[in-house]
């Protein structure tokens, strides 16, 4: 079980677990599972990891349908610029590999940086 399914069954929060074959040539993760499970994509989320002045990280949820707007992320956090994070700072920090991160279950919580605009 992935530490999210552990988090839930803990908190006896019912749920439900949708599956498909991924393509490994893939790179859209978001676009591959809303189109392989018939989900609209305006109604499929995707948890991006961005990185703060190199060393922080946050935690955006955007539909799939969109793009995230670093520059406007990186204004409602606060900071002066922002980018995507380092598959291998997501992967040792969060525990999640990319294409497969949840905002529960992480390793170490960054949601306490999550923001909205």
């Amino acid at each position: 079980m992935t530490p999210a399914i552990n988090c839930l069954k803990k908190a006896k929060i019912k749920y439900q677990i949708h599956q498909y074959d991924h393509d490994p040539a893939s790179k859209a993760y978001g676009e591959e599972t809303a189109e392989k499970l018939n989900i609209p994509f305006d109604q499929l989320f995707k948890t991006l990891v961005v990185s703060i002045k190199d060393k922080d990280l946050s935690v955006a949820v955007v539909p799939v349908s969109k793009h995230l707007d670093l520059k406007l992320f990186a204004k409602a956090i606060g900071s002066k610029k922002v980018k995507m994070a380092d598959k291998n700072d997501v992967e040792q920090t969060i525990g999640y590999v990319l294409g497969g991160v949840s905002t529960i279950g992480q390793k170490k919580n960054i949601l306490a940086n999550i923001a909205h605009y």
